[in-house]
């Protein structure tokens, strides 16, 4: 499993950017001890479709199996398949803090190329995501959905916009994708309004392994994505 800090509680621009820290238990256990805003941890060996009840305190070092500070997340997943990733998101109102969690793609892809998955995890409602050479609009996502495909390698200019004409992006981003390796970037924040914390990308790259199988001749750029959610 893996753990992504997208609590974007001090308005951070960019992954990277720091932030507060918090700190992800589990049973009394600390999974992660110090995680600061666009950070990802992992992966963490947890049990397979079993229910998994964790807890997000606001600091690093929180001691999980005797703090009294009530967590700003306390909430049960269950991770499934060989990559599951956890995101811990909020429009910057601490009440509405939540995890949303669902499994990676990291089926096999083909020598030299790779693979990218776009989670919606940002509070912005329902966004079109413009991938450049596929159209004017790759895919459509509501808030806990994702969409993965298979690519060459090169690094992608993705837009994701709010559903109406004219409309400036709420994110866009670079998205390197490179060989024998999945990139997933996890759309963060808000829509960039007064008072609402910015969208942001967190990206991450897992390594994937190559596919027995050579590639066909002539194969498109991309398949037709997948959809989670």
């Amino acid at each position: 499993m893996y753990v992504v800090h997208g609590l974007n509680l001090d308005f951070q621009t960019s992954q990277g950017d720091g932030g507060t820290a918090v700190t992800v238990c589990s049973d009394g256990v600390s999974l992660v001890p110090d995680l600061e805003f666009g950070d990802v941890a992992g992966p963490l060996p947890v049990a397979s479709d079993q229910d998994l009840l964790i807890r997000v305190y606001t600091g690093a070092g929180i001691d999980c199996e005797s703090t009294l500070d009530a967590p700003l997340i306390d909430q049960v997943v269950t991770p499934d398949g060989d990559a599951f990733a956890v995101v811990a998101t909020s429009n910057g109102d601490q009440v509405s803090a939540e995890l949303i969690g669902g499994p990676i793609d990291t089926t096999c892809v083909q020598q030299g190329t790779g693979a990218a998955t776009i989670v919606h995890a940002a509070n912005a409602g329902e966004l079109e995501v413009y991938f450049p050479g596929f159209g004017d609009v790759f895919g459509v996502l509501s808030f806990d959905e994702s969409l993965s495909l298979r690519l060459i390698v090169d690094t992608y200019q993705v837009g994701m916009y709010v559903p109406t004409p004219n409309s400036d992006p709420v994110l866009a981003f670079d998205l390197p994708v490179r060989a024998e390796t999945v990139t997933v970037a996890y759309a963060v924040g808000g829509q960039p309004v007064d008072g609402d914390t910015p969208t942001v990308a967190i990206v991450q790259g897992i390594g994937v392994e190559v596919c027995d199988q050579p590639a066909p001749a002539a194969s498109p750029e991309a398949a037709e994505p997948v959809f989670t959610g």
